[in-house]
């Protein structure tokens, strides 16, 4: 019982724990309460997770990822639209080099990345894996029905409309 207590309190500190919008508002609150904007964490990311409904289509590893980069936010960018925008593309970017590659993400690359080249576009296999690991399972599944697009009009609209959905 101790050594399963010790190995949970180890493994809780290398990996937030919670839905990927509450990782993503661990990580965000994080600066938040760094720069003095909030007095309480857990009411900060009670908050966040309130008025982010939209958190849902992250994954949890995404946001694990993302995590990180959100804490250390600049303050700046907590009060200034521009430099906010700015910082979540970063993130974003940041958080793909690292997120962990799911098994279903790997297994729609292989061939949507082929799709997209015959459509003149290069994306290889690689970034497709870390983009499609960053969005909840339901958007990478809905995706596998672009692989059987007729034309590159069709795979774009398809591509859209996955992306529409959210």
């Amino acid at each position: 019982m101790v050594l399963t207590l010790l190995v949970a309190a180890c493994s809780s500190g290398d990996q937030p724990p919670g839905t990927a919008p509450e990782i993503w508002c661990q990580g965000l609150c994080g600066a938040v309460m760094r720069c003095g904007l909030h007095n309480s964490r857990p009411l900060c990311e009670e908050e966040c997770v309130e008025e982010r409904p939209g958190l849902v289509v992250f994954s949890v590893s995404g946001a694990r990822a993302l995590e990180p980069c959100l804490s250390a936010l600049d303050c700046n960018a907590l009060s200034v639209d521009s430099v906010w925008d700015a910082a979540l593309d970063a993130c974003w970017v940041e958080a793909q080099e690292r997120v962990e590659i799911s098994p279903r993400a790997r297994t729609l690359c292989v061939d949507y990345a082929a799709e997209w080249f015959e459509c003149g576009s290069w994306w290889s296999v690689e970034d497709c894996e870390q983009n499609y690991s960053m969005w909840k399972g339901e958007v990478v599944e809905d995706t596998f029905a672009c692989i059987d697009a007729p034309d590159c009009d069709a795979l774009k609209a398809c591509n859209d409309a996955v992306f529409e959905a959210l």
